[in-house]
């Protein structure tokens, strides 16, 4: 890991999170897009699922949701975007023991934490043209 992260500048830790803690994110994720539509009083929000009983289709229908939302209205979809990257959930992605115990091993010493956390949900139906 230390070799790979010394000669390309990265590395990837594959299952470094797991999947129990990304699906709960994801649904939290579904659940601020579904009450930003029900605040908004859009009357889409009956199109939106936002009760979702396997941990297979989570992912799909957030995806989903998004899609709709972004469609809909681009102007709350880029709101709740940015409320989605500054929940708890992401910032607690950053500043775990596990996080620590990797830098550590990664003998980065004294690691700087972003003010504001980066979001990428790449989709060529999520492009935003001028």
């Amino acid at each position: 890991m230390l070799k790979s992260y010394t000669k390309n500048g990265f590395f990837i830790k594959k299952n470094f999170i797991s999947q129990k803690k990304i699906i709960n994110i994801i649904t939290n994720f579904n659940n601020i897009i579904c009450e930003s539509l029900k605040m908004n009083n859009i009357d889409i929000y009956k199109e939106f699922n936002s009760d979702v009983n396997n941990n297979d289709s989570i992912v799909n229908t957030f995806h989903e949701n998004l899609k709709k939302l972004f469609n809909f209205n681009k102007k709350i979809y880029i709101n709740v975007v940015k409320s989605i990257r500054r929940t708890y959930d992401i910032y607690s992605l950053f500043i775990n023991d596990d996080i620590k115990i990797l830098l550590k091993e990664l003998q980065i010493n004294n690691p700087s934490i972003p003010t504001e956390t980066v979001l990428n949900m790449d989709s060529n139906s999520l492009i935003i043209n001028p």
